[in-house]
């Protein structure tokens, strides 16, 4: 496995950043989820629970500016062949994926 991007296939790095951040989001959702529906309010268990998805939105917002220059820094791997809407929805879903990036640390 390369570090950096290849014409057929994304690299360590990339891959690393996209599956901590997704790790992230997973953490930040269950434990808002664990906090409410197991952990009665006030609790501690329930006050530590609330502070995972602070930290997981912290490490959002830090990881997402590196994220965001490794892909413009990378070559980024040769599209699949299909019709042009479907390329289109893939770009603007992309898209949206890195404003729900950005919106939920905030």
């Amino acid at each position: 496995m390369t570090l950096t991007n290849t014409k057929l296939s994304y690299g360590f790095i990339a891959k690393t950043l996209h599956w901590t951040m997704a790790a992230c989001f997973v953490v930040s959702y269950c434990s808002v989820y664990y906090a409410y529906n197991f952990e009665t309010k006030g609790s501690p268990g329930f006050q530590l629970a609330r502070q995972y998805p602070f930290l997981a939105g912290i490490s959002i917002g830090v990881l997402f500016l590196p994220r965001l220059l490794w892909k413009f820094l990378n070559a980024e791997p040769a599209i699949a062949p299909g019709p042009k809407w479907q390329h289109w929805a893939a770009r603007v879903g992309h898209w949206l994926l890195y404003a729900v990036m950005i919106l939920v640390p905030v």
